[in-house]
């Protein structure tokens, strides 16, 4: 690309090394130099700073000045005018297919990314695939021999990992722009390392399921025809080994964070299997019932240490800040397509059967009854076991405080369940002798 003037103008706070800024910023153009899909660098307002030629090309456009200084807009006519300004306001990572009008082409879709270092970013990277021809031809390649939908099947897998491998790279720029200028929080910092985490568990995974094309599913399509089932094939085949390995990263971070959040996540996921066990569930639910009592309280990664490890009671605005990590384990979970039992667990684990939990405020039968195996067995673990503010409580006195929640915290049918089996739950690790 020639020398173009760019329009980087990010407000500087602090005293950074103009030198490493410098050096973050050649790499951040060269990554969107040389990237083969169409890249552009904005700023806040969304004008381009930075253009590289598939932007050209996708736009129609014969030189890079009739780009630099302009609005996205005047290229990409979306129907939802805010969508761009929406997409910067999560501030790290968002993504969405929207139908667009491209200069001379009405009415394709195309995959925006847009990444940043966090709230107060003013430099993002946008991306643009259009994406209305591969729609068509998956459409086409439904009805076509099992072979041929493996071999579409792969080039998606391999796109899959080629776009998480860029957004990995440009976010760690943007970063370590936000980072030299003084202009990132805590907790964008936190939320940033989280989506690089995950995006490399998905790139893992990915290449897992490229490993073992016997485990792609199929559905009859005419006699003695099979087409592939998109939705199915790509899954691990073994669910709980894929688990244990994002769940050792995450919890690794959580127990960093709060010494002891691991043991008490992998006990409630075990107390949370026993009980699926006693309820009569298949192997398969139980298995469930187990990942969902790991994943549980994943989301205290979001909130502060400060308020994890107090000994003395919370005040109404630490509390505020706990209650969050109901809502964050969600968020760091449902992108993944096969912990969606343990998304809404994490969601719910709090939530009553009388309505009076948190966040939300659900009861009866909204609550998944995964959710309300996983809410007896936490706060059976979370009574019966040391914690930063109170000793481990008897067993006869941990059993009388479920009993008297039974219907209003706790669901009944689980709660008779435990009181019929809880002497052999609770010897299930030689823990406390309280």
């Amino acid at each position: 690309m020639p020398n173009e003037p760019t329009a980087f103008s990010v407000p500087a706070a602090g005293t950074p090394d103009p030198t490493v800024i410098e050096a973050a910023k050649r790499q951040l153009e060269q990554m969107i130099d040389s990237n083969p899909h169409t890249m552009l660098l904005v700023d806040r307002s969304q004008t381009i700073a930075r253009a590289n030629q598939a932007f050209l090309r996708l736009a129609g456009l014969a030189r890079f000045d009739q780009a630099l200084g302009h609005a996205l807009s005047e290229f990409f006519a979306c129907p939802d005018p805010h969508l761009f300004e929406r997409m910067m306001d999560s501030g790290g990572y968002a993504v969405c297919e929207t139908l667009t009008n491209l200069p001379g082409k009405s009415d394709r879709t195309v995959r925006f990314t847009v990444i940043g270092s966090g709230r107060d970013t003013e430099l993002f990277a946008v991306m643009a695939h259009d994406i209305s021809d591969e729609t068509g031809q998956a459409l086409e390649q439904e009805r076509a021999h099992k072979k041929e939908a493996v071999r579409s099947l792969m080039g998606a897998l391999m796109h899959r990992i080629n776009q998480p491998l860029t957004v990995i790279m440009v976010r760690a720029q943007l970063m370590a722009l936000a980072l030299e200028k003084n202009r990132i929080e805590p907790d964008d910092f936190a939320g940033s390392l989280q989506d690089i985490m995950k995006m490399t568990m998905e790139i893992s995974q990915t290449l897992k399921s490229m490993e073992t094309p016997t485990d792609f599913a199929t559905e009859p399509y005419l006699p003695g025809l099979d087409i592939l089932d998109l939705n199915r094939s790509g899954a691990p085949s073994n669910l709980d080994e894929y688990s244990k390995t994002l769940l050792d990263v995450f919890l690794m971070a959580l127990d960093a964070h709060c010494p002891g959040s691991a043991l008490h996540a992998k006990r409630t996921g075990e107390f949370a299997g026993f009980l699926a066990t006693k309820a009569g569930w298949s192997s398969e639910q139980v298995a469930v019932a187990r990942r969902c009592g790991y994943f549980h309280d994943l989301g205290k990664i979001g909130v502060p240490d400060h308020i994890l490890q107090k000994p003395q009671a919370l005040t109404a605005k630490e509390a505020e800040h706990m209650r969050r990590h109901a809502e964050i384990g969600y968020d760091l979970l449902r992108s993944f397509p096969f912990l969606k039992a343990e998304a809404e667990t994490a969601w719910t684990h709090h939530e009553r059967p009388d309505g009076k939990g948190y966040p939300r405020g659900l009861s009866g039968a909204d609550l998944l009854p995964v959710a309300r195996i996983v809410a007896l067995a936490d706060t059976f673990d979370a009574l019966r076991y040391d914690r930063a503010y109170q000793p481990p409580v008897p067993l006869d006195a941990v059993v009388e405080t479920i009993r008297s929640g039974k219907g209003s915290q706790f669901d009944p049918d689980f709660v008779d369940i435990f009181l019929d089996c809880c002497r052999d739950m609770d010897a299930l690790f030689s823990g406390p002798t309280a």
